[in-house]
């Protein structure tokens, strides 16, 4: 069973729930030390962030090691219904009660705001956190997903085939993570609850002041979600890389979105842009860095996103 290190440690969420992580790099000398969350994908966990991310269905870089060389303390919690913290079943037990998840680690370790990195359903996370608690976050990193429009509502989900597909979509899907840490029967529940999540409003979007370095791959189903926060920030304030994915087809399970998060690129855009951050700057320059040009979506394509958000 993958598991975190020996050195794990724990506490309870304000529901009963024992959620599991580590802590890297905590230097007690230096009360100035910046913070840094690492947020997993669905079916995934904390092995995620390092060289054994292949282990739950991502093909993870080992950012653990290089920001806590560069003097960062990095936190690194399973969440809830996933890797070895408690794994409820009932969709109320996720939801909402992911964010304050986040807010109870950053009391347990005494750390009043926190720079917050995520990957996909991580991704998700950090920028509900960003809108529910502005005033614990220094900085959001979001990969593989952004502003999400996702709700498993929606007329992309409404067709028969999917409706035929969903009642055991999750549990398939776990054969192709990590399904000695993935418990199936949570993960329904876990992306209904989702819904909760997703679907920020334009107006609360908006208020979020910190900068937000976005990281998606060019064949990614997800970029979407990224672009349509283009013009929604500041451009100082908001900055999108994508990765060039030549050849890249999208499967099932080995897809463009996965295997963004385990290129060495990824790595370096984390990094650099909470280097920035720490040393009172902003987001990076994509073009510099070797990203595609960000083509933004037309207004009227901006228009029909949000009609299918509002009829949901």
């Amino acid at each position: 069973m993958a598991m975190l290190p020996k050195e794990a440690k724990e506490f309870t969420a304000d529901d009963g729930v024992k959620i599991k992580y580590i802590d890297k790099g905590h230097d007690k000398e230096n009360p100035e030390q910046h913070t840094v969350v690492l947020i997993h994908g669905l079916m995934a966990h904390s092995l995620m962030w390092t060289g054994a991310g292949d282990r739950c269905g991502y093909t993870g870089a080992n950012c653990i090691d290089i920001l806590v060389e560069n003097g960062f303390r990095v936190l690194i919690p399973d969440c809830r219904g996933h890797g070895i913290s408690d794994h409820p079943k009932k969709e109320e037990d996720y939801g909402l009660n992911m964010i304050t998840d986040q807010i109870k680690l950053l009391d347990e370790v005494s750390v009043e705001k926190a720079h917050f990195v995520g990957y996909s359903m991580g991704a998700e996370i950090i920028l509900r956190l960003a809108v529910t608690f502005p005033d614990r976050i220094l900085s959001l990193s979001t990969g593989g997903s952004g502003w999400s429009t996702m709700k498993w509502t929606n007329d992309m989900y409404r067709s028969p085939m999917f409706h035929r597909l969903i009642p055991i979509f999750p549990y398939c899907c776990c054969c192709c993570y990590d399904s000695k840490a993935t418990d199936c029967n949570s993960v329904k529940p876990c992306m209904s609850g989702m819904n909760k999540i997703n679907g920020i409003e334009k107006e609360k979007l908006k208020n979020i002041t910190v900068p937000i370095q976005s990281y998606s791959g060019e064949k990614d189903q997800e970029l979407q979600f990224h672009k349509r926060m283009i013009g929604i920030l500041p451009e100082k304030q908001f900055s999108l890389y994508i990765l060039p994915q030549p050849g890249c087809c999208v499967g099932c399970c080995v897809d463009a979105h996965s295997i963004a998060v385990g290129n060495e690129k990824y790595k370096q855009i984390v990094l650099e842009f909470l280097l920035n951050v720490r040393n009172g700057k902003g987001v990076l320059d994509p073009k510099v860095l070797g990203g595609m040009d960000v083509i933004p979506f037309a207004p009227k394509v901006l228009e029909k996103m949000e009609r299918m958000e509002e009829s949901v």
